[in-house]
């Protein structure tokens, strides 16, 4: 009878198999969610938002190899993708075997329930509680980005926490929002080819976090960025982050990531930006 821990280790060599292969990744994703996407509207169903991301993250470069002779890749960037796939692989593998071990830790068990229970609100809190634990685990190669980026990587998560607080309706935007943000729709493949909030080239220069921080508003794509950054989310910021931590993920030190009601990872450092 396989073992969990002999799971992990299948689960850990699926993801090094494709480890220094951006394609690769990309193609394990939309493997797993021909699989598991539970498709409706759109051929992958609920991984087109995190796949459309994973597109921007290859043309960006930060999933390269980390020896790439023309752009080396970004270790934090690789690793919570890494995690990512790592979560949910093993979550696949427990399904396919009827595996229903009960002491999972809490990012398999929100995919393991999402894939029974599929719908927006359930692919969420399973992809998010894979990302805030990745980012969690991963402090040690943020320190290692250029300060720039380590702002960034902090406008990346609140972002996505303020998609998810739409569709679980917890926004002004109600029912209007949680279509917005729907994971099935083109929302993060149109906001992505938006460089103005992400700039497609790695690392951040000053220039860009300038911009992406909303200091320049020179057209109406950096007026949507100055007011959907810091007129809706950062006011509201702590109470967005208690709903990630204690209500719909269950991860209380995402508590850590702020300081004085501001985005503080990978330390506190990082308030002075926002």
């Amino acid at each position: 009878m396989i073992t969990q821990d002999a799971l992990r280790k299948k689960a850990e060599n699926i993801i090094q198999s494709v480890a220094n292969s951006p394609d690769g990744r990309f193609q394990l994703r939309k493997r797993f969610y021909r699989k598991f996407g539970h498709r409706t509207i759109v051929p992958y169903g609920y991984g087109k938002s995190e796949l459309d991301f994973m597109e921007w993250e290859i043309k960006r470069g930060v999933l390269n190899p980390l020896n790439d002779p023309n752009q080396p890749g970004s270790p934090w960037w690789r690793r919570v993708n890494e995690q990512l796939m790592y979560y949910s692989e093993l979550a696949g593998l427990a399904i396919a075997q009827e595996k229903q071990f009960t002491d999972w830790e809490q990012p398999v068990q929100t995919w393991l329930h999402y894939m029974q229970n599929p719908g927006g609100k359930n692919w969420y809190r399973a992809h998010n509680t894979s990302i805030s634990t990745s980012y969690l685990t991963c402090k040690k190669e943020a320190l290692q980005e250029p300060l720039e980026e380590q702002v960034f990587l902090n406008i990346v998560l609140f972002r996505l926490y303020f998609a998810q607080a739409m569709v679980e309706g917890a926004t002004f935007f109600k029912d209007l929002g949680e279509f917005f943000a729907d994971p099935q729709l083109p929302a993060v493949d149109f906001i992505t080819s938006l460089v103005d909030f992400y700039p497609d080239t790695y690392p951040l220069s000053t220039r860009q976090l300038h911009v992406v921080l909303g200091h320049s508003w020179t057209d109406i794509e950096h007026w949507s960025i100055g007011i959907l950054d810091n007129y809706i989310i950062l006011p509201e910021l702590k109470q967005l982050y208690k709903a990630v931590a204690n209500t719909w993920n269950n991860i209380p030190d995402v508590m850590t990531m702020i300081h004085k009601r501001k985005p503080a990872y990978p330390d506190i450092s990082i308030s002075q930006y926002f």
